[in-house]
């Protein structure tokens, strides 16, 4: 379990996640920390689509903070959402 969570990270590319600011985004890239993925937040905080999805990287802080956290993964169907539109 440990080599194959080394190899994909905690949350693999293409994972659909939200956010503690309540942001939708998609795991974009293999991250440095394994709980710390690049994101590309494709949702505002009112769940309304973004014109142009701004990618984070998660490990970022402020005083020690993280800027924002993953609270859970959910299922990109249930938000009629294509995740392969935001990997390219």
């Amino acid at each position: 379990m440990k080599t194959l969570i080394t190899a994909t990270g905690v949350f693999p590319i293409g994972t659909l996640v939200i956010l503690d600011t309540y942001e939708l985004a998609v795991v974009c890239r293999e991250p440095e920390h394994l709980d710390l993925p690049m994101v590309r937040v494709i949702s505002d905080v009112m769940g309304v689509p973004l014109p142009a999805p701004r990618t984070i990287d998660l490990s970022e802080t402020d005083g020690g903070q993280p800027l924002r956290q993953i609270v859970k993964t959910t299922d990109p169907q249930k938000y009629g959402i294509r995740v392969s539109d935001y990997l390219t």
